[in-house]
């Protein structure tokens, strides 16, 4: 099992989604990292979670994904908008990773909150993956 493998599986299928680009622009600011001088709005992917889930003779992982979507205007509506987007997204999504295969993806928390300075917003969105590995 590789988590970087699901995570990439995942980023890559969310990034091309034609929703998140129009709403995360082409190509969807939807990253894995720290950067500077990020263009609003954007997406980062926070955190990354495996346990071990098995049952029987599969080996099976539950991967938990959380990110964190910010935006500077629009108000409450535009980051609403946004997290709908990267929700439907992500429950719509079929990634395929190498030597996994995806069971389950839903959506487990959805939140957003607002940030100083004013007019900020900040949405958290955690993703619950439940894998199998495939051999391959």
């Amino acid at each position: 099992m590789s988590a970087a493998t699901v995570q990439e599986a995942v980023l890559f299928a969310l990034r091309t989604d034609a929703r998140v680009k129009a709403i995360f622009g082409d190509p969807a600011r939807l990253v894995d990292d720290e950067s500077e001088a990020p263009a609003y709005p954007f997406a980062r992917l926070e955190s990354h979670s495996v346990r071990d889930v098995s049952a029987s003779q599969v080996a099976s992982h539950e991967h938990v994904l959380t990110f964190n979507v910010f935006l500077r205007s629009g108000g409450f509506q535009a980051a609403d908008a946004a997290m709908r987007v990267l929700r439907n997204a992500a429950e719509t999504a079929s990634p395929q990773p190498l030597g996994e295969t995806i069971i389950l993806m839903q959506t487990i928390q959805c939140e957003i909150l607002r940030e100083r300075p004013a007019g900020a917003f900040r949405g958290t969105l955690r993703v619950r993956i439940v894998s199998e590995e495939t051999g391959s």
